[in-house]
């Protein structure tokens, strides 16, 4: 069982991400969860509706380390 306090970065607030970001706000509420996807503004509104904090993806590499739990929901297909 995941303990509580654990800080949580879900990269991705796409249909899966949010979905994802739900459910550990559900199950998981004891946490911190921080979202971050390539539009700042899209993390931001999902944040927002589930009560949660954003992180600029751009800043992602260099903030790797303040986590302890990394999930990515992203898509694997080019968006030319």
């Amino acid at each position: 069982m995941l303990t509580k306090d654990k800080k949580i970065l879900l990269v991705g607030t796409g249909d899966l991400g949010l979905s994802i970001a739900r459910n550990i706000k559900y199950y998981l509420p004891n946490n911190i969860l921080v979202l971050s996807n390539r539009t700042l503004e899209k993390a931001k509104k999902v944040a927002l509706s589930i009560k949660s904090k954003t992180i600029d993806f751009k800043y992602i590499n260099e903030s790797a380390k303040k986590f302890d739990i990394i999930i990515t929901a992203i898509s694997g297909h080019s968006q030319n």
